[in-house]
């Protein structure tokens, strides 16, 4: 049973009850906090780390753009996710960096709201050197303001998850960086678990299983990110 909840909390009693039936192995997607709460465990989460994704963005813009540097925030809407991608990167840079961050528009994540952001940051907020977009909509809201205005190369741009309008957006160097989500990782370690259990090694397998995220950005050639967004064909996909 491969179980991808809308919220953990909310199908906790749902993932205890798989988790308790012998007959069959429980997975969970994209959620990587086991509940402490549950009677019976899963057999393996697996998801990416907002957490983990906002330190290794951190790392990349201070090796990019150094020390003393002013930011602006779309964030997204209130909670854990948004929590992980922009607190814990505002954090980073600030005790890091000595970065100072001006003003912080709770966006929604959506397109509109990056837009609306953006606008009010280029009016009220003109010191601010980069805007840290939290998500994919966010990010190309955000960049239609730049462009009308001819801001997008004076503004370091910055999305969340490296789909493939981001990497559009980096191409047409409209955004900087993102910080991208390695979806192979994930389907490729379900299926090795998958393997695993069913050759009766299902004790070697990790409790939570993270997949990797890069940061993908306007320095990389073209051919650097051409493999992470070209058109999957028909064939059976392969497992690196």
């Amino acid at each position: 049973m491969i179980f991808g909840p809308s919220g953990s909390a909310i199908q906790a009693d749902n993932i205890d009850k798989m988790a308790a039936n012998e007959d069959f192995s429980t997975y969970v997607l994209a959620f990587h906090t086991p509940l402490k709460d549950l009677e019976n465990q899963p057999d393996a989460w697996f998801d990416f780390s907002s957490a983990a994704g906002a330190l290794t963005m951190c790392d990349h813009m201070l090796g990019r753009l150094g020390n003393d540097i002013t930011m602006a925030m779309n964030r997204g809407i209130p909670g854990i996710t948004d929590s992980q991608r922009s607190s814990d990167f505002k954090a980073c840079v600030e005790e890091k960096g000595n970065w100072t961050t001006v003003y912080e528009h709770y966006g929604a994540h959506q397109r509109k709201g990056g837009f609306e952001g953006t606008l009010l940051i280029l009016q009220a907020y003109p010191e601010a050197a980069i805007i840290d977009d939290a998500n994919t909509a966010m990010a190309m809201g955000s960049t239609d303001p730049q462009v009308a205005v001819g801001k997008e190369k004076e503004v370091f741009s910055t999305g969340w998850g490296g789909t493939g309008l981001e990497l559009d957006l980096i191409r047409r160097e409209e955004l900087d960086a993102t910080p991208m989500r390695m979806g192979d990782d994930v389907g490729a370690a379900t299926a090795e678990a998958i393997k695993a259990d069913l050759e009766g090694r299902a004790d070697e397998l990790p409790l939570v299983f993270l997949g990797r995220i890069t940061v993908a950005h306007d320095e990389m050639r073209a051919e650097e990110m051409t493999p992470w967004n070209r058109k999957r064909s028909a064939s059976p996909a392969r497992a690196r």
